[in-house]
């Protein structure tokens, strides 16, 4: 389970890392579900975290923390009119604070979507359409193919190929955050 202390630590290890002065905002991407009994450490740690994080002249106190979750499968699917068009690069906003994407055509068949939901914004300043523009900002910074954008963002791309490395003991010189 999920540990108050341990989010707060990340956080201002993150925070510490930037060495660009104050942090304006943080948003984390968090891979899979958060669920029920999860959501109450997320938001206790976010709190404290921002509180030391101001204390330490890390974050203006204006500064946001926000945890959105991403879940990469399920059945949610979108079409399109045009049977021999594949939907791609494509959002559907289902309320404030979450959305359906599908961001990489499929070989066949339909595009298999991702969902993004907003976990918990310290302040509720930024609604769901902000963050698909994000996620698909940072997607894009991924080249590692020239013909085909991936479907999750780089930092999502890095932990998901360091934990099929770790799985099969092999060592990577370097382990990004």
């Amino acid at each position: 389970m999920l540990r108050k202390d341990a989010i707060i630590d990340w956080l201002i290890e993150i925070a510490n890392d930037t060495g660009q002065g104050l942090v304006d905002e943080l948003v984390v991407f968090k891979d899979g579900f958060i669920r029920g009994f999860e959501l109450p450490a997320w938001k206790e740690g976010t709190e404290e975290a921002k509180k030391i994080l101001v204390e330490n002249n890390l974050m203006s106190p204006e500064g946001n923390i926000r945890i959105i979750s991403v879940i990469k499968t399920g059945a949610h699917r979108i079409y399109s009119d045009d049977p021999n068009s594949k939907a791609s690069n494509v959002a559907l906003v289902r309320d404030s604070k979450r959305a359906i994407l599908v961001t990489a055509k499929p070989f066949k068949g339909t595009p298999d979507s991702l969902r993004l939901t907003i976990e918990h914004q310290l302040k509720e300043d930024l609604d769901i359409k902000n963050i698909v523009l994000i996620f698909n900002d940072l997607r894009f910074l991924d080249w590692e193919s020239l013909y085909k954008q991936p479907k999750t963002i780089l930092p999502l791309h890095i932990v998901q190929n360091l934990a099929k490395y770790s799985k099969e003991d092999i060592n990577i010189p370097y382990a990004p955050r």
